[in-house]
């Protein structure tokens, strides 16, 4: 499912996948594709056009399942310094 958002901001346009999950953006500075998990966690965010950024997140699998573990950065090294 495509939705184009041309009456609050121009130039947007929202993909989302089979279960409803927000799949891409795409706007005048690029492309931002989400991928999830078959539990539906998102895993990674890939950041494509004027910058090139990734953001992969780790989930727990025992325990309290499900559990943000850890965040990593990809391409960010010059925006956090």
């Amino acid at each position: 499912m495509t939705f184009i958002d041309n009456n609050v901001t121009p130039g947007i346009t929202y993909t989302y996948n089979r279960t409803g999950n927000l799949a891409q953006v795409a706007d005048a500075a690029g492309i931002r594709t989400f991928v999830y998990s078959p539990e539906l966690d998102l895993t990674s965010e890939n950041i494509s056009g004027i910058y090139n950024k990734e953001i992969k997140r780790i989930y727990t699998t025992s325990g309290m399942a499900g559990r943000l573990l850890s965040v990593s950065l990809k391409g960010f090294r010059d925006m956090l310094e």
